[in-house]
This record gives C-alpha cells, structure tokens and sequence, in this order.
C-alpha cells in the first residue's frame, strides 16, 4: 500500500542562521563550475592584445559535439600553494600600448585607485620602457612545460632583433611577462570569491527558489 508523506519545505529567508550555512555548502558543492573563469580570461586576452602578447588560441569540444576557440590559459586554484596561471603565446612591442591601457583600465574611479587596473599599468609602463632601452627589439616566445598551471611551468624565449637576448634582459622581459600571468591568476581568483561569496550564493539561492528542510538540507 503506497503511502502519502508530507514534508515542510522552507526558503532560504526562513531558515535559522546555522541552516543557511548549510544551505549554501550544498549550493556551492553542487554548483561548483568554472564557468566565472571564461570571462575573466576573455577579459585578459583583450587587455593581453592591447599589450603586444599574443595568447595562442586552442580548440575545445562542447559537450554538444561542436568545439570553439580560446586562449590557450591554464590555470588552478585558489587553496593551495603552487596553484595560479600561466598563457601559451608571443609578445612583441605594441606601440601606444601605455596610452591605450590607461584609457581602457584607469588606475583610479571615483577618487579610488583600482589595484588590479593600477597593477596592470605599472607592468605595461614596464614593458614600454624595456622595450625603448632596446629600441623596440625585443620578442619572446612563451610556451607551456606540460608541468603544473603557475607562471613557472613556462618557457620563455626571448629575442633582440633576430638574435638571442643577452641574460639580463631575457630575464627582465621574462618576470614581466610572468607578471601579468600573476595578473591574470589574482582576477581569476577575485572573481571566484566574490561568485561564492555568501552575498551572491544567497541571491542565486533565492532567485531559484530552492527550499530546504529545517536543517538546511535540500528538499525538492
């Protein structure tokens, strides 16, 4: 004989303080996705171009069956050390690079600086001024060891005209470009925390109208 049980369900704004820490664990749990990260890349391959670094592009499958292109990034995080990001590419000097990067990322709004814009124009002054001490010369190669996703799991060659770059200035160009590896991983992570700050998981939670048993605990 089937049986008919009824089950009070509540929404997110009705439960205790401790059952919404519950609420959004499942959320983020089952949520987790690293959907928030295509953006900030596309975001970073524009600002990349605007530089004179050219992110190599790579095909990939949809789970459709189709596929598309996007900037060869590998990155991971964000708990442990060794985690950040690293590009496969080329650089070479883009003149007005410096002008164009204060226009599209002003260091300051409102009064207020912005870090990771203020960060990005002090790296791009940098490449600049590299490149002016060498008459615009320099080029470097970027590729991908295979090993890990931080901005040392690279290798970067580095040119003067058609020749190989003295030491001291491969390295220089070398920790630039690293840089804005750095660059791009401190975004990816930025945006990740504020996707699952408890700010936006609530909003989601509501907007989705997911209900919970008294404890937390997903219902229906």
């Amino acid at each position: 004989m089937s049986k008919i049980i009824e089950t009070t369900v509540y929404t997110f704004d009705e439960l205790s303080e401790s059952a919404k820490d519950k609420a959004r664990d499942w959320y983020r749990s089952v949520m987790e996705n690293n959907d928030f990260a295509e953006f900030v890349i596309e975001d970073a391959a524009r600002m990349a171009d605007m530089i004179g670094i050219n992110l190599r592009s790579r095909t990939v499958r949809l789970m459709g069956g189709g596929t598309r292109q996007e900037p060869e990034v590998y990155w991971s995080g964000f708990s442990h050390q060794g985690q950040g990001a690293c590009f496969v590419g080329s650089y070479a000097y883009k003149r007005g690079s410096v002008r164009t990067i204060a226009t599209e990322a002003p260091e300051e709004h409102d009064g207020k600086i912005q870090a990771s814009n203020a960060k990005l124009n002090k790296l791009t002054r940098e490449l600049a001024d590299l490149q002016r001490r060498h008459f615009y010369r320099l080029s470097a190669r970027v590729s991908h060891t295979g090993r890990g996703e931080h901005e040392y799991s690279t290798t970067i060659d580095v040119f003067n005209g058609d020749n190989d770059a003295d030491k001291e200035t491969a390295e220089a160009l070398g920790d630039l470009l690293r840089d804005f590896m750095l660059w791009i991983y401190r975004g990816l992570e930025t945006e990740y925390d504020y996707q699952n700050s408890d700010a936006v998981v609530d909003e989601t939670i509501r907007a989705n109208d997911y209900t919970f048993d008294e404890n937390g605990q997903r219902e229906g």
